[in-house]
Protein backbone atom coordinates (compact mmCIF):
# COMPACT_ATOMS: atom_id res chain seq x y z
CA UNK A 1 0.00 0.00 0.00
CA UNK A 2 1.09 3.19 -1.40
CA UNK A 3 2.46 5.83 1.99
CA UNK A 4 -0.70 8.32 2.47
CA UNK A 5 1.91 11.01 2.31
CA UNK A 6 3.24 10.29 -0.76
CA UNK A 7 2.81 13.36 -3.28
CA UNK A 8 4.06 14.35 -7.00
CA UNK A 9 6.93 16.71 -7.65
CA UNK A 10 4.67 17.85 -10.23
CA UNK A 11 1.72 18.30 -8.15
CA UNK A 12 -0.47 21.77 -7.87
CA UNK A 13 0.04 22.29 -4.32
CA UNK A 14 4.09 22.01 -5.09
CA UNK A 15 3.82 24.50 -8.10
CA UNK A 16 1.78 27.00 -5.74
CA UNK A 17 4.31 26.94 -3.14
CA UNK A 18 6.70 27.89 -5.96
CA UNK A 19 4.56 30.95 -7.19
CA UNK A 20 3.46 32.08 -4.12
CA UNK A 21 7.33 31.61 -1.99
CA UNK A 22 9.43 31.26 -5.06
CA UNK A 23 10.65 27.98 -3.06
CA UNK A 24 10.99 24.31 -3.80
CA UNK A 25 8.82 22.32 -1.55
CA UNK A 26 10.29 19.00 -2.40
CA UNK A 27 13.38 20.41 -0.97
CA UNK A 28 12.53 22.70 1.54
CA UNK A 29 9.95 20.24 3.58
CA UNK A 30 10.60 16.74 4.33
CA UNK A 31 7.91 16.08 7.39
CA UNK A 32 3.86 16.71 7.07
CA UNK A 33 3.15 19.21 10.19
CA UNK A 34 4.78 22.19 8.75
CA UNK A 35 4.34 21.44 5.02
CA UNK A 36 0.70 21.23 6.22
CA UNK A 37 0.79 24.51 8.29
CA UNK A 38 2.32 26.09 5.61
CA UNK A 39 -0.33 25.50 3.14
CA UNK A 40 -3.03 26.61 5.39
CA UNK A 41 -1.59 29.99 6.36
CA UNK A 42 -0.84 30.36 2.76
CA UNK A 43 -4.60 30.03 2.24
CA UNK A 44 -4.86 32.55 4.76
CA UNK A 45 -3.04 35.21 3.81
CA UNK A 46 -3.52 34.47 0.16
CA UNK A 47 -5.75 37.24 -0.53
CA UNK A 48 -3.12 40.05 0.92
CA UNK A 49 -0.65 38.71 -1.77
CA UNK A 50 -2.71 38.72 -4.41
CA UNK A 51 -3.71 41.91 -3.46
CA UNK A 52 -0.14 43.06 -2.74
CA UNK A 53 0.80 42.25 -6.43
CA UNK A 54 -1.96 43.56 -7.75
CA UNK A 55 -0.82 47.19 -5.87
CA UNK A 56 2.64 46.34 -7.26
CA UNK A 57 1.23 46.09 -11.06
CA UNK A 58 -0.79 49.15 -10.87
CA UNK A 59 2.41 51.50 -9.13
CA UNK A 60 4.98 49.56 -11.36
CA UNK A 61 4.66 52.07 -14.31
CA UNK A 62 4.42 54.86 -11.84
CA UNK A 63 7.63 54.33 -10.76
CA UNK A 64 8.88 54.04 -14.32
CA UNK A 65 7.90 57.45 -14.70
CA UNK A 66 9.48 58.49 -11.44
CA UNK A 67 12.50 56.34 -12.49
CA UNK A 68 12.95 58.04 -16.48
CA UNK A 69 11.50 61.37 -14.56
CA UNK A 70 14.94 61.22 -12.59
CA UNK A 71 17.19 60.21 -15.66
CA UNK A 72 15.71 63.11 -17.02
CA UNK A 73 16.54 65.41 -14.48
CA UNK A 74 19.91 64.05 -13.56
CA UNK A 75 21.53 66.29 -16.13
CA UNK A 76 20.28 69.58 -14.78
CA UNK A 77 21.21 68.55 -11.06
CA UNK A 78 24.77 68.04 -12.20
CA UNK A 79 24.98 71.48 -14.17
CA UNK A 80 22.89 72.65 -10.38
CA UNK A 81 26.18 71.00 -8.16
CA UNK A 82 28.81 71.98 -10.28
CA UNK A 83 27.16 76.16 -10.20
CA UNK A 84 27.09 75.58 -6.25
CA UNK A 85 30.64 74.44 -6.25
CA UNK A 86 31.92 77.33 -7.63
CA UNK A 87 29.47 79.80 -5.83
CA UNK A 88 30.40 78.31 -2.50
CA UNK A 89 32.91 81.50 -1.06
CA UNK A 90 32.48 80.48 2.96
CA UNK A 91 33.38 77.15 4.76
CA UNK A 92 29.63 76.80 5.66
CA UNK A 93 28.62 77.19 2.21
CA UNK A 94 30.83 74.27 1.29
CA UNK A 95 29.84 72.03 4.33
CA UNK A 96 26.23 72.53 3.50
CA UNK A 97 26.75 71.50 -0.07
CA UNK A 98 28.98 68.86 1.20
CA UNK A 99 26.77 67.02 3.05
CA UNK A 100 23.59 67.12 0.66
CA UNK A 101 22.38 63.47 -1.03
CA UNK A 102 23.25 65.49 -4.70
CA UNK A 103 26.74 66.35 -3.98
CA UNK A 104 27.52 63.10 -3.28
CA UNK A 105 25.32 61.55 -6.14
CA UNK A 106 26.34 63.47 -9.01
CA UNK A 107 30.29 64.54 -7.49
CA UNK A 108 31.68 61.51 -8.57
CA UNK A 109 30.51 61.73 -12.37
CA UNK A 110 31.98 65.25 -12.04
CA UNK A 111 35.25 63.83 -11.31
CA UNK A 112 35.02 61.85 -14.18
CA UNK A 113 34.15 64.11 -16.50
CA UNK A 114 37.24 66.14 -14.95
CA UNK A 115 34.41 68.95 -15.01
CA UNK A 116 36.34 69.51 -11.42
CA UNK A 117 39.66 68.97 -11.04
CA UNK A 118 41.13 66.66 -7.92
CA UNK A 119 42.67 69.00 -6.24
CA UNK A 120 39.83 71.49 -6.37
CA UNK A 121 37.90 69.00 -4.95
CA UNK A 122 40.09 68.04 -2.37
CA UNK A 123 40.26 71.94 -1.03
CA UNK A 124 36.81 72.12 -0.90
CA UNK A 125 36.46 69.24 1.11
CA UNK A 126 39.60 70.02 3.20
CA UNK A 127 37.19 73.14 3.99
CA UNK A 128 33.80 71.40 4.79
CA UNK A 129 35.06 69.07 7.49
CA UNK A 130 37.00 72.25 9.06
CA UNK A 131 33.55 73.83 8.96
CA UNK A 132 31.73 70.56 10.36
CA UNK A 133 34.91 70.27 13.39
CA UNK A 134 34.30 73.40 14.17
CA UNK A 135 30.12 72.15 14.28
CA UNK A 136 31.59 69.00 16.74
CA UNK A 137 33.58 71.48 19.03
CA UNK A 138 30.71 73.89 19.43
CA UNK A 139 28.06 71.19 19.87
CA UNK A 140 30.20 69.69 22.48
CA UNK A 141 30.57 72.54 24.21
CA UNK A 142 27.05 73.59 24.84
CA UNK A 143 26.33 69.59 25.46
CA UNK A 144 28.70 70.21 28.72
CA UNK A 145 26.89 73.03 29.14
CA UNK A 146 23.18 71.71 29.50
CA UNK A 147 24.54 68.26 31.33
CA UNK A 148 25.74 70.86 33.92
CA UNK A 149 22.50 72.31 34.32
CA UNK A 150 20.91 68.71 34.18
CA UNK A 151 22.67 67.72 36.76
CA UNK A 152 22.07 70.73 39.49
CA UNK A 153 18.36 69.83 38.95
CA UNK A 154 18.60 66.35 38.87
CA UNK A 155 20.90 65.66 42.14
CA UNK A 156 19.38 68.98 44.42
CA UNK A 157 16.34 69.48 45.60
CA UNK A 158 13.84 69.71 42.47
CA UNK A 159 15.40 66.29 41.32
CA UNK A 160 14.71 64.20 44.87
CA UNK A 161 10.98 65.51 45.39
CA UNK A 162 10.66 64.52 41.32
CA UNK A 163 12.60 61.20 41.95
CA UNK A 164 10.25 60.38 45.44
CA UNK A 165 6.67 61.95 43.94
CA UNK A 166 7.35 59.79 40.23
CA UNK A 167 7.48 56.83 42.58
CA UNK A 168 5.01 57.26 44.18
CA UNK A 169 3.09 57.49 40.83
CA UNK A 170 4.59 54.83 39.57
CA UNK A 171 3.51 52.84 42.00
CA UNK A 172 -0.47 53.64 42.41
CA UNK A 173 -0.80 53.51 38.35
CA UNK A 174 0.79 50.20 38.92
CA UNK A 175 -1.89 49.01 41.63
CA UNK A 176 -4.95 50.33 39.54
CA UNK A 177 -3.59 48.60 36.35
CA UNK A 178 -3.23 44.89 38.14
CA UNK A 179 -6.79 45.71 39.80
CA UNK A 180 -8.11 46.45 36.02
CA UNK A 181 -6.35 43.61 34.69
CA UNK A 182 -7.89 41.22 37.07
CA UNK A 183 -11.26 42.29 36.48
CA UNK A 184 -11.00 42.22 32.68
CA UNK A 185 -11.14 38.40 33.23
CA UNK A 186 -15.16 38.02 32.39
CA UNK A 187 -15.83 36.56 28.88
CA UNK A 188 -17.31 39.72 27.48
CA UNK A 189 -14.42 42.20 28.74
CA UNK A 190 -11.76 39.89 27.88
CA UNK A 191 -13.15 39.95 24.42
CA UNK A 192 -13.11 44.04 24.62
CA UNK A 193 -9.82 44.09 25.83
CA UNK A 194 -8.53 42.22 23.26
CA UNK A 195 -10.33 43.94 20.16
CA UNK A 196 -9.09 46.91 21.36
CA UNK A 197 -5.76 44.91 21.52
CA UNK A 198 -5.39 44.16 18.24
CA UNK A 199 -6.99 47.55 17.18
CA UNK A 200 -3.88 48.79 18.65
CA UNK A 201 -1.50 46.67 17.06
CA UNK A 202 -3.39 47.06 13.10
CA UNK A 203 -2.59 50.96 13.81
CA UNK A 204 1.06 50.19 15.00
CA UNK A 205 1.64 48.09 11.92
CA UNK A 206 0.05 50.80 9.36
CA UNK A 207 1.97 53.83 11.36
CA UNK A 208 5.10 51.81 10.83
CA UNK A 209 4.65 51.19 7.01
CA UNK A 210 3.89 54.66 6.15
CA UNK A 211 6.81 55.89 7.85
CA UNK A 212 8.85 53.23 6.07
CA UNK A 213 7.83 54.30 2.54
CA UNK A 214 7.63 58.20 3.14
CA UNK A 215 11.25 57.54 4.86
CA UNK A 216 12.61 55.82 1.82
CA UNK A 217 11.05 58.07 -0.62
CA UNK A 218 12.19 60.56 0.96
CA UNK A 219 16.08 58.85 0.76
CA UNK A 220 15.41 58.08 -2.99
CA UNK A 221 14.26 60.73 -4.40
CA UNK A 222 14.91 63.64 -2.32
CA UNK A 223 17.93 65.56 -2.58
CA UNK A 224 18.04 67.98 0.41
CA UNK A 225 20.71 68.24 2.77
CA UNK A 226 21.27 66.12 5.56
CA UNK A 227 22.43 68.08 8.47
CA UNK A 228 19.14 67.97 10.42
CA UNK A 229 18.43 64.37 9.25
CA UNK A 230 17.02 62.38 12.17
CA UNK A 231 15.28 58.61 11.42
CA UNK A 232 13.28 57.30 14.05
CA UNK A 233 11.99 54.67 12.61
CA UNK A 234 15.47 52.55 13.42
CA UNK A 235 15.08 52.78 16.96
CA UNK A 236 11.42 51.28 16.74
CA UNK A 237 12.51 48.69 14.21
CA UNK A 238 15.13 47.89 17.05
CA UNK A 239 12.17 46.86 19.31
CA UNK A 240 10.47 45.08 16.76
CA UNK A 241 13.65 43.11 16.01
CA UNK A 242 14.04 41.62 19.57
CA UNK A 243 10.52 40.98 19.66
CA UNK A 244 10.85 38.63 16.54
CA UNK A 245 13.90 37.15 18.31
CA UNK A 246 11.86 36.05 21.05
CA UNK A 247 9.20 35.00 18.40
CA UNK A 248 11.55 32.69 16.65
CA UNK A 249 12.73 30.73 19.79
CA UNK A 250 8.86 29.59 19.91
CA UNK A 251 9.20 28.84 16.56
CA UNK A 252 12.45 26.73 16.87
CA UNK A 253 10.95 24.73 19.34
CA UNK A 254 7.51 23.89 17.52
CA UNK A 255 10.09 23.03 14.59
CA UNK A 256 11.62 19.96 16.83
CA UNK A 257 8.81 18.56 17.91
CA UNK A 258 7.40 18.62 13.94
CA UNK A 259 10.24 17.09 12.98
CA UNK A 260 10.58 14.47 16.01
CA UNK A 261 6.38 13.62 15.60
CA UNK A 262 5.77 14.12 12.23
CA UNK A 263 4.86 11.82 9.03
CA UNK A 264 7.70 11.93 6.79
CA UNK A 265 6.49 12.81 3.05
CA UNK A 266 7.31 10.60 0.11
CA UNK A 267 8.29 13.01 -2.85
CA UNK A 268 7.88 10.89 -6.44
CA UNK A 269 8.86 11.46 -10.44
Amino acid sequence: MENLYTFSKKSWHVRFFKWMWNIDATVKYKTMCPYFWQFIGSLIILPLIVTWNLILWIIAPIERWIDRKAEISAEEEMQNILFQFRQADTMKEKYILWKSKCFRKYMNGLLDMRTISDDDYRAFRLEAIRYEQQLEDKKSYEKAKRQVKVDNIKYGVIGKIALYAGTLLVLYFGVILIDWFVHLFTMNAFLEFLLILVGVLIFIVITLVIAYIIITINEKYNCDGELTKFNPFIYIVMVFIGIGKGIKIIIDMVKNLYKESCPIITWKE
